[in-house]
């Protein structure tokens, strides 16, 4: 935090003795690379190369072993010899022990700043093939494929479903048209690798059967277990034969009900328009992305949120609107919950996060309220909440004072990425 105010003029750097301006000056006063500590050690606390090294290695091991504390009064006698300040020699000291969670060379700061660089300017300008890598190399990074999914969307790229004829084992991107006046832009075609129970080994199956000209066809070609064509059919993977999820899977149990060896048609008199002629009615919109989450992990069909908000009375502000408002503003939205900090902090904090159609917030609970709310808030993924903004820079969050469950959602296959610390 020091080195993030005085980076945004915040605070003044402070050097209490003259070499320290010459070690710290590129930090601004505020040691965080173990080269500056080294340094320090050796410019101001009279120690050899050799012990600054060994400075470091017993500052990594601090949780561990007790070797720090005989370096580190070492230390503290150099620095106080040298003019440094007491207090500034006692808080260098404190600092040290941070490093033991987070501190490493600065060549790693600079390799990690370059691929931040690089991601961020792929994300900016190839949002499609950002998507596409990071969803190929799942599970990797913070998000899951759906937030990945729901951000590109969010972002302007086009997610072509699961197709049999066309979907790779890996998520491609490919041409596609969209936009206004219909103009050509590249999509990102979802692989079969998503499909939840499917192994490479049978996907790769069904990529060498094809062409598939019929649902039949794809069924006698491919001999898929029954779990996974469930799932394909309820994720309506198969409307490239054209029918819906119900009718899809309808024609499925018939072909396997007419393959079997007893021959016994449990469909005989009946058709898929169901009992005296009834149509089988087709999913709604919040059950169709349901059950793609069940098949996939993630929903081309749209957000749960968008969904949810047709059907259910639920605060009007989108996560994009509770983000605009002024800091200290008391604001109710609500989202789907994809992260949660647990156990929380030292201190009873928990950190967490949810999504909407619109976008992602993060979202602070103290202890209090945590406790209040802790049954709800780690047993339900749809949460409705109140609470206070807090801006700072860039970062927003919510201060929450008030959770509660979107009810009668029933069983939604999407737990939140649990951060244990």
């Amino acid at each position: 935090h020091p080195y993030l105010k005085r980076r945004r003029g915040l605070e003044a750097a402070h050097y209490p003795h003259p070499k320290l301006k010459e070690i710290l000056g590129k930090t601004l006063g505020v040691p965080l690379f173990q080269e500056q500590l080294m340094k320090i050690a050796i410019e101001l606390g009279e120690f050899t190369p050799g012990e600054s090294d060994y400075l470091r290695r017993a500052i990594g091991a601090w949780r561990a072993s007790g070797s720090i504390q005989t370096v580190a009064e070492k230390l503290l006698r150099g620095l106080r010899k040298n003019g440094v300040p007491e207090d500034y020699a006692l808080n260098l000291l404190e600092h040290m022990k941070g490093f033991a969670h987070y501190g490493f060379p600065e060549s790693h700061a600079a390799s990690f700043a370059l691929l931040t660089y690089a991601s961020c300017f792929l994300k900016k300008h190839h949002p499609a093939e950002f998507a596409c890598g990071l969803i190929n190399s799942w599970p990797m990074g913070f998000y899951h494929p759906h937030s990945i999914i729901d951000d590109a969307k969010r972002h302007g790229v086009v997610v072509l479903p699961i197709d049999p004829n066309l979907s790779s084992w890996d998520c491609t991107i490919e041409s596609t048209t969209g936009g206004a006046g219909g103009a050509l832009r590249l999509g990102l075609r979802l692989g079969l690798r998503v499909v939840q129970g499917l192994s490479r080994k049978e996907g790769e199956r069904i990529i060498a059967s094809r062409p598939y000209v019929s649902l039949a066809d794809f069924l006698k070609k491919t001999q898929v277990r029954s779990d996974v064509l469930y799932r394909l059919a309820m994720g309506d993977a198969l409307r490239a034969f054209g029918e819906d999820q119900r009718h899809t899977l309808w024609r499925i149990l018939s072909e396997r009900v007419r393959e079997s060896e007893s021959q016994l048609d449990l469909f005989s008199g009946l058709s898929d328009q169901g009992e005296g002629g009834a149509q089988l009615s087709g999913l709604g919109e919040f059950a169709a992305i349901r059950s793609e989450y069940d098949a996939f992990g993630l929903a081309t069909k749209g957000h749960p949120m968008q969904a949810l908000r047709k059907g259910k009375k639920l605060p009007r502000m989108t996560i994009a609107e509770a983000k605009g408002v002024a800091s200290q503003t008391y604001i109710k939205t609500a989202g789907l919950l994809l992260v949660r900090q647990r156990p929380p902090t030292a201190s009873g904090v928990c950190f967490a996060a949810i999504e909407d159609e619109t976008g992602i917030l993060d979202l602070v609970l103290f202890k209090k309220e945590y406790e209040q709310f802790r049954e709800i808030f780690l047993n339900q993924c749809f949460l409705t909440i109140g609470g206070y903004v807090e801006r700072d820079g860039h970062s927003v969050s919510v201060v929450v004072k008030s959770v509660q469950s979107v009810g009668g959602v029933g069983e939604f296959s999407v737990e939140p990425d649990q951060y244990f610390y």
